[in-house]
């Protein structure tokens, strides 16, 4: 029968029988006869097998039949005397109501359970609980590859445990509804993925209610000790919501101009950088967004979420006078300078022929692109070799098409899987010179140091944070942002002396950071959290 049919049929009737044979397989049956007709009010007669005889209490929620006399003397007791049908019945319900209830059953039964099997962290662990927008096995630019090595090396490290919550927009997670959530590991640490809706509108990039509903269920679940925000566009800022209501501390690292910003990396309409230090919403409103309310209710929900936060952290010391010029407590403002995966012992450069330029970033305006095919198409000398690499290959989409190029040189397209945190290795020892032509003042620029401690010259903008460990004309050049002729002739430079780069080695590599040093100063941060809380 079907379920609502079943059971309409049984509250028709006035006694529940549950005859089984005494048997082994009897014996592990379960009870769902009794719940049944209890909840529905009715009282029950059941043979003695095991489940029934540990949950029925004999003549107070129901009756127990050992034999053939023992059944027709309990059934003529209820046939016979309807206020003892009715008091069993009411009483079978309460007991039921209590013990089976599926908070009963989670505490009294499946806990202890579970307890057998699941060794508890030491009182003095600190769970801290990080959010980014992409993680592992999407794992998709700078600030991903930091949060990734960050949360599993301090997941290592006796008297921590680290979880992670992240977001992805499509369904290979068997993720079938927007908002529905899935956890899976990876390098033991523990990731809770969300699926966002699509599309989003602007408003949820960074205002999103039913994620903060979402995010809060996690917090109830987790109990961390701190949570620690990376790139959360998408995740929206509402996530913060919670940690407020519950008085966890959180710590925002401030990867981007995301939180000043609604394009997020400065760039006007007309694709140029915005020089704004401190940012003026009005400039914004007649530059970019065109949109009086939005723009200053983005900015006062986003402002609000940065002034709870316990701390401020940026990757470099110029992302951190950036935020200073916009932030009223600079107090709050650290800095946590990134670091890098080192090379191996065995790594060394391939010698070449011919100068091997690299450029990594897909087809973006910001990043540089159409400023690198405008030079090299320009170029008249074809000695040379131009890698370029579509990172965007990564997300299951290409964005650069090699029959749009027009050049003198070798070009090799290449996507993302070629250039990966375990292959840093092979990739720039196969490279001379890495072109980084970004078109606005990024907050770090991993991809510049991975080049620099493995003796590849590095060519660049001006662009923030990126060149702070660029010494001009000993590991690399350094070109404003617009001078594209001065960039062309860096190159020619190079392409007419490539010589001095096949033995080349950089001087000042050891004064790039490995991921040691910041992972201890990032604990150090967060002992102040703790202490100040």
């Amino acid at each position: 029968m079907p379920t609502e049919q079943y059971y309409k049929a049984l509250q028709s009737y006035d006694i529940n029988l549950a005859p089984l044979e005494s048997s082994v397989f009897n014996d592990a049956k379960s009870n769902i006869k009794y719940l049944e007709a209890s909840i529905l009010g009715l009282p029950t007669v059941a043979s003695d097998v095991a489940e029934y005889h540990s949950s029925i209490i004999q003549g107070m929620t129901g009756f127990i039949a050992q034999d053939t006399a023992s059944w027709i003397d309990k059934l003529e007791q209820l046939i016979e005397d309807k206020n003892l049908r009715e008091n069993i019945a009411k009483n079978a319900y309460d007991a039921v109501i209590k013990d089976y209830s599926l908070h009963s059953i989670a505490h009294k039964s499946m806990q202890p359970l579970l307890d057998t099997y699941i060794q508890k962290p030491a009182s003095n662990t600190k769970h801290i609980l990080m959010a980014n927008v992409l993680y592992k096995p999407i794992s998709f630019g700078g600030a991903t590859i930091v949060i990734e090595e960050l949360s599993t090396r301090i997941n290592q490290k006796e008297g921590y445990d680290v979880t992670v919550f992240t977001g992805f927009f499509d369904e290979h997670y068997d993720l079938p509804r927007p908002y529905d959530i899935v956890r899976y590991e990876v390098n033991e640490v523990s990731v809770i993925l969300l699926r966002f809706p699509f599309p989003l509108s602007k408003t949820q990039d960074y205002r999103n209610e039913q994620i903060q509903t979402v995010f809060d269920e996690i917090l109830l679940s987790l109990e961390p000790d701190l949570v620690h925000f990376h790139s959360i566009q998408q995740l929206s800022a509402s996530i913060a919501k919670p940690c407020i209501t519950h008085n966890i501390p959180y710590v925002i690292t401030l990867h981007d101009m995301w939180w000043l910003c609604e394009k997020q990396f400065m760039i006007k309409p007309d694709n140029t950088y915005c020089y704004q230090s401190k940012i003026d919403t009005n400039y914004c409103i007649t530059q970019c967004t065109h949109n009086q309310e939005a723009t200053q209710e983005r900015t006062k929900y986003l402002k609000a979420i940065l002034d709870d936060a316990s701390l401020l952290l940026t990757p470099s010391t110029f992302q951190a006078q950036m935020y200073g010029y916009n932030i009223a407590d600079t107090r709050k403002i650290k800095v946590n300078k990134n670091a890098i995966i080192f090379p191996s012992s065995s790594y060394s450069k391939q010698a070449n022929q011919n100068i091997r330029f690299a450029y990594l970033g897909g087809h973006a305006v910001h990043k540089g692109y159409d400023m690198i095919k405008e030079i090299f198409e320009s170029l008249e000398t074809s000695n040379y070799e131009l890698i370029v690499v579509d990172l965007h290959r990564k997300l299951g989409h290409n964005s650069i098409i090699e029959s749009d190029w027009n050049l003198q040189g070798k070009l090799t397209l290449s996507d993302g899987y070629h250039y990966s945190q375990k292959g840093l290795d092979d990739f720039f020892a196969s490279i001379d010179v890495l072109l980084f032509p970004s078109q606005w003042k990024e907050s770090f620029g991993l991809t510049i140091r991975e080049a620099l401690v493995r003796d590849v010259w590095v060519i660049s903008t001006d662009a923030g944070g990126v060149v702070e460990d660029i010494v001009e004309g000993e590991n690399g050049n350094i070109l404003a942002i617009g001078d594209n002729e001065g960039y062309k002739n860096i190159i020619e430079d190079a392409i007419k002396n490539n010589a001095k780069f096949n033995k080349y080695e950089n001087p000042h590599k050891n004064n790039i950071r490995a991921y040691d040093a910041q992972v201890e100063e990032l604990l150090g941060y967060y002992d102040e959290v703790w202490t100040s809380k």
